[in-house]
């Protein structure tokens, strides 16, 4: 094989943005590719093609494809000139390497040089397979399919074999910035991932209790956005030093009310953050009822510390849901392994599950809210990850 054929579907809804994500679709590939030994990549007609070479790695090509956002699936294929005969050559030729004779063919036509329409295509390359190799057309339950796209004077040939599926959604960069709570464990990763499939940039904030968290526990965290970022090609962690903080908080508030301002402090920091760094929204892991911090009450409570948007694409999932999600996606491994929970941190054995506003803000009188949100963000520090 000697060329890859990426096809997009929501791109090609977007009309008169069409080429913007295209460009940015391309410009992606290139970046997630620059390690790789490859002539280039370009659009044609709705498809993106990327041409191999000899030393192309077919395999770690393959790795990284499967983490851009905006790619449906991609094929490895070969590509041959627009002739019917080459047509029946490449098709004979890929079958004999076969052991399945129950078979179908399915071309696809763009732009207008080739002068056979794609139903015609199949009839005659299918027929040819049927009278030279004796196999049989089954339209609807193939053994194996043989794939023909037709763009101008150039022709791409492949097997169902050889078509691997992408994440989907848009290209990261085309739908803005958010800032991620990413605490360590399960859910919010995943969070995480489901707004990179729709073209967001994500920035991840982790908040850090050196008296309950170990150096190794804030290596896992790292190592979450390592296996993240190549699906967003580049991260940004911000590691904000949460413990002082929270001192103040469980020496004048009560119990069961301090996991609701540990939320309401770390939203006020993160909006902060997302100010500076230009996002426009929040990210959590959030799921209703998951804990005692998610209930209805609780979240409308949380919430109303900050007038910025608050993604929860988790809400409504179910935890075994969420695991498949993390499995796939590679983090669940890693978001098992113990940490510290700042959220759980010297909190009632029963805490507030209907928090009232008005009673969390009588709370927070006690506080000097600013001062404490200022020193943790003076002592929030960066880190960059690249793939």
């Amino acid at each position: 094989m000697d060329s890859i054929l990426v096809h997009y579907g929501e791109i090609a809804l977007k009309k008169g943005k069409r080429s913007f994500f295209e460009n940015l679709l391309v410009g992606n590939i290139k970046q997630a590719l620059q390690q790789e030994k490859i002539q280039g990549v370009r659009k044609i007609f709705g498809r993106i093609l990327i041409t191999l070479n000899a030393a192309s790695d077919q395999e770690s090509i393959t790795k990284k494809l499967r983490c851009v956002p905006g790619i449906i699936s991609f094929a490895f294929c070969q590509k041959v000139p627009s002739d019917i005969a080459v047509f029946r050559k490449t098709i004979e030729g890929l079958a004999r390497q076969q052991d399945k004779t129950i078979f179908m063919i399915r071309a696809k036509k763009a732009g207008k040089e080739f002068p056979l329409g794609s139903m015609e295509v199949n009839k005659q390359v299918g027929a040819h397979l049927v009278g030279a190799l004796g196999y049989t057309v089954d339209l609807e339950h193939p053994e194996i399919a043989f794939y023909i796209e037709i763009v101008n004077q150039l022709a791409f040939v492949y097997t169902d074999k050889d078509v691997v599926q992408g994440v989907g959604g848009l290209p990261t960069g085309s739908s803005g910035k958010v800032i991620c709570l990413l605490s360590g464990g399960i859910d919010s990763p995943v969070a995480a991932y489901y707004l990179m499939r729709r073209g967001c940039s994500v920035t991840f904030v982790h908040f850090y209790n050196a008296s309950i968290t170990s150096e190794a526990a804030l290596e896992k965290v790292k190592d979450l956005v390592r296996v993240l970022t190549p699906y967003q090609l580049r991260s940004t962690l911000q590691v904000v030093p949460f413990t002082a903080l929270q001192n103040v908080i469980i020496e004048k508030i009560p119990a069961d009310y301090r996991m609701i301002l540990y939320r309401r402090f770390m939203l006020r920091i993160a909006e902060a953050l997302a100010c500076k760094e230009g996002a426009g929204a929040l990210l959590t892991g959030e799921n209703l009822a998951q804990v005692a911090s998610q209930t209805l009450e609780n979240l409308n409570t949380i919430s109303a510390v900050t007038p910025m948007q608050i993604f929860r694409p988790l809400i409504g999932f179910d935890k075994d849901d969420i695991i498949k999600i993390a499995r796939k996606i590679g983090t669940y491994e890693i978001s098992i392994q113990p940490y510290g929970d700042c959220c759980s941190y010297m909190i009632a054995e029963h805490p507030q599950t209907k928090a009232k506003l008005p009673a969390v803000e009588q709370h927070e009188k006690k506080l000097d809210v600013q001062k404490l949100v200022s020193a943790a963000l003076k002592a929030t520090k960066k880190e960059e990850f690249k793939i």
